[in-house]
């Protein structure tokens, strides 16, 4: 069995995960049309996944920036629930930030009307539909040599894009600085791209060595993700006090508690990640 999962096409491999990428989106859709937070999540994480493999499988640009643009727009909505279901409770007492709850829920109905709106439309999932079934065009009897690749063992391909995603990894994790967020964040999409891409090719590659490297990509990705969620809560502050201030020294408090739990978060984060992945 394991022989067979190591011989198995590239294009074998790729049709089964664009099958169970369209799988997960369609599950997922209904909650998140609902708003539902963990919904919101999983088809995030989805889209995610599809960008990677249809990058890998030289997609149309054009298709690639619809669903980068649709996984955004959730993203947004994310960042505003996250905000009010997580971070604001965790540095705030419910007295606190009063002042703010309304503000929080016309922001966050809003990010989820727009999403709704652009997650509802059908237009890019068909579109997607018709461009996977067609993945690929080989002519059976004598496959042109830019065709030939797909029929190719995808331990082949596993090896050259796994090794690139994982170079890329750790030249981001040796230009951590913690003064600079975005050399986190940087960081984070490409652990996110080894991950996804890991995970693809796992039945071709195996290994005990393999499986560590992914637990270690999830543990990295789930820690900078909580340093993310608080950057965005202090990108988003602004935005609340804009419709109701608060107090001064009660607004400086909280941007303080969150600056001071980003700054602990992230030297962790970079102690963990330069250890485990580097």
């Amino acid at each position: 069995m394991q022989k067979q999962a190591r011989s198995v096409s590239l294009v074998a491999l790729l049709r089964q995960a664009f099958s169970d990428c369209m799988a997960q989106w369609q599950a997922t859709l209904p909650g998140a049309l609902h708003g539902d937070g963990e919904s919101v999540h999983q088809l995030r994480v989805c889209l995610r996944r599809l960008r990677t493999l249809l990058a890998l499988a030289s997609a149309p640009p054009a298709l690639r920036a619809a669903v980068r643009a649709e996984a955004g727009v959730l993203g947004q909505l994310r960042d505003w629930q996250v905000l009010a279901d997580q971070t604001l409770p965790a540095v705030a007492s419910p007295a606190d930030i009063a002042a703010w709850m309304p503000s929080l829920h016309v922001q966050t109905h809003q990010a989820w009307k727009a999403a709704q709106r652009q997650i509802g439309d059908a237009t890019l999932r068909t579109q997607v539909l018709a461009w996977v079934r067609d993945f690929p065009v080989i002519a059976s009897a004598d496959p042109a040599p830019d065709q030939s690749i797909w029929l190719l063992p995808a331990s082949r391909m596993a090896r050259t894009a796994i090794g690139a995603a994982r170079r890329r990894v750790k030249r981001r994790l040796l230009t951590l600085r913690l003064r600079d967020f975005h050399s986190f964040h940087r960081a984070r999409i490409a652990i996110k791209k080894e991950r996804y891409l890991l995970e693809l090719f796992l039945p071709a590659v195996g290994g005990a060595r393999q499986r560590r490297r992914l637990s270690d990509l999830v543990s990295a990705q789930s820690q900078l993700g909580r340093a993310n969620d608080l950057a965005a809560a202090l990108r988003l502050l602004p935005v609340l006090e804009q419709a109701q201030p608060l107090p001064p020294a009660l607004s400086r408090g909280l941007r303080d508690k969150l600056q001071t739990e980003t700054r602990r978060i992230l030297r962790a984060a970079r102690r963990d990640v330069l250890t485990r992945l580097v």
